[in-house]
């Protein structure tokens, strides 16, 4: 039987920082998630990714693959803790795999993020957008932008 989100959010709500807890980041990375990472954010998780409208495992995937992989190297060997400004940079190093990865031939590929939007140069969109609800300010991916222009916008 599915977990109701509400109760995901306060378990994870409980264990951040602002609680007492180690969670500082949490990534959504689902369809429709935007709500959800709001409240996290409105109760104190420091950090959140999460996307507006539906999204491809494909490209959620290649989001987050290049995501934690910037944390990695930003954290270095050995590294216990995220130095500041971190979770941003990560974010805009995973907007720029979505770039990439739309543009990559494949099943999937090309399609991005949402429902109802026009075509993005012949391709299917299916994601709107993925964002960053930081208290270092919030940042923006509108994935049927073409330029895909993150950062500055307010959600």
């Amino acid at each position: 039987q599915p977990i109701e989100p509400e109760v995901v959010t306060d378990l994870l709500v409980q264990a951040s920082a602002a609680h007492g807890g180690t969670v500082e980041c949490v990534v959504l990375n689902a369809c429709s998630t935007e709500d959800m990472g709001r409240r996290l954010r409105a109760e104190g998780v420091k950090h959140v990714v999460c996307w507006r409208g539906e999204v491809y495992d494909e490209a959620a995937m290649e989001f987050s693959k290049m995501f934690y992989q910037s944390l990695q190297f930003s954290a270095g060997a050995g590294c216990t803790s995220i130095p500041p400004g971190a979770y941003k940079a990560a974010f805009k190093q995973g907007c720029a795999a979505l770039r990439v990865w739309k543009k990559t031939p494949g099943p999937s590929r090309g399609k991005t993020v949402v429902e109802n939007v026009p075509v993005v140069q012949g391709l299917e969109v299916k994601a709107r957008v993925v964002l960053l609800l930081s208290e270092d300010g919030d940042e923006v991916l509108h994935c049927a932008d073409q330029a895909g222009g993150e950062g500055g916008d307010a959600a």
